[in-house]
């Protein structure tokens, strides 16, 4: 008989297309976690030292917002 809406001639069946979708979903993460280890891996030497000027920018940075925006008066809205 003929093709119902799912299935169309020379495509595969929508079943067939979720399942496909998955094994690439998966194949990808699977990917990109081994291409994230090897990163880490080659960058073992330099990681630490990134690591702490990290958090050091952000401890200065909260320093300095907090000494500068505490000065600030608070606004109130306008009553109508």
């Amino acid at each position: 008989m003929g093709a119902t809406l799912t299935e169309q001639p020379g495509r595969p069946s929508t079943p067939d297309l979720v399942s496909r979708v998955r094994q690439v979903h998966g194949h990808w993460l699977e990917s990109y976690a081994a291409m994230l280890r090897f990163d880490i891996a080659s960058q073992r030497t330099s990681l630490p030292g990134f690591l702490i000027m990290q958090i050091l920018f952000g401890v200065g940075t909260a320093i300095i917002y907090g000494s500068t925006s505490g000065n600030c008066p608070v606004r109130r809205p306008c009553s109508l």
